[in-house]
């Protein structure tokens, strides 16, 4: 029974917003977004599963200096083997340097229990453009060098000249382009963010990491919610599929 009063709680997508969907050029000292969502399967084929997101940004009193952060966690069990269990945060502390230029560092964490990761570490200082900046639209493109460190259980890869090492560095080069629009006069709520890093030293090393969101209102505090989230390694343990897509459906409830 408990299982089921599980799967009712987090069969929808329960969003908390105090001041918006975060993005560099807002003007509130602080906005805040969590969503829970879930599901879970009974009989045949038992099944949990659990996302949850939280995204914040802080700024400064007087708007130069701010910090945004994106966390998720999925959690996925199948016949009460965990399947899933990983962690994605990734921290950007900036400041404005002129109305639509900004100076960035990166911090991303990540670990994946498919692709026997556990973690990877990367940071690093990005300049950002504005390229779009209106009142219900922005677009960002950013460029900059990362360190990044990968800790993997194996090491017998894709790329040969990766085995025998669990342990991979490289710097990478990171080109980012993000914005958030809103189309048509019912606001539906459109929300992009690319990544492109290829290794500076090694031409078969790159990550590509996508992620989207649609809201569409009901009513003043009700959305349709749909999410996708696309990640593609170029080098991986062996029998690792090199690249994960999933996407997420549900209700948002804005307060």
């Amino acid at each position: 029974m408990t299982k089921y009063l599980l799967f009712f709680f987090f069969l929808f997508c329960i969003n908390y917003s105090g001041c918006g969907q975060a993005s560099l050029n807002d003007s509130a000292a602080f906005n805040a977004k969590v969503s829970i969502g879930g599901s879970l399967n009974g009989g045949n084929f038992q099944r949990l599963g659990l996302t949850n997101n939280a995204d914040f940004n802080l700024n400064t009193r007087n708007r130069r200096f701010g910090l945004q952060s994106h966390t998720q966690y999925n959690f996925t069990k199948v016949f009460n083997v965990v399947s899933e269990n990983d962690l994605l945060t990734r921290t950007l502390f900036y400041s404005k340097l002129e109305k639509r230029w900004y100076a960035i560092f990166i911090f991303w964490y990540e670990t994946n229990k498919l692709r026997q990761l556990h973690p990877l570490l990367q940071a690093g200082p990005s300049l950002e453009y504005v390229w779009l900046l209106q009142q219900d639209n922005m677009g960002g493109l950013s460029l900059g060098v990362t360190y990044e460190h990968k800790h993997f259980d194996g090491f017998i890869f894709n790329e040969s000249n990766y085995d025998g090492n669990q342990n991979i560095n490289t710097t990478r080069l990171l080109a980012r382009l993000h914005g958030r629009n809103k189309i048509g006069i019912s606001k539906i709520t459109f929300v992009y963010d690319l990544y492109y890093m290829p290794s500076l030293q090694y031409t078969n090393n790159y990550r590509i990491h996508a992620e989207s969101s649609l809201d569409v209102p009901v009513s003043k505090h009700l959305n349709l919610h749909a999410g996708m989230n696309y990640n593609y390694e170029s080098v991986v343990i062996t029998g690792v599929k090199p690249n994960d897509f999933f996407t997420e459906y549900g209700i948002s409830i804005n307060f």
